[in-house]
């Protein structure tokens, strides 16, 4: 996904990351170890159409530039309920 998003959009994204993990959450910082690598799927919770791969893509790497997003699908496509 090769798509440019605005600098509104960014900061849309930016400004609620900060707010929300700006003190860090005190139960994930006493489960999870700095540094431990995670994997995970964003899964169809019903039949519909996909949209916003971009905007979900830089969500992750407003957390971490690092983050690896791959997309099985892409925006429009439509998929079945439970469809990763």
């Amino acid at each position: 996904m090769n798509t440019v998003l605005t600098t509104d959009i960014i900061t849309s994204i930016r400004t609620p990351l900060e707010e929300d993990i700006a003190t860090g959450d005190a139960t994930t910082n006493s489960l999870i170890p700095s540094g431990a690598s995670l994997r995970g799927n964003i899964v169809a919770k019903q039949a519909g159409v996909v949209a916003g791969l971009a905007v979900a893509s830089a969500v992750f790497q407003q957390l971490d530039p690092a983050v690896n997003f791959n997309f099985a699908v892409t925006d429009g496509t439509s998929v079945a309920d439970r469809t990763v």
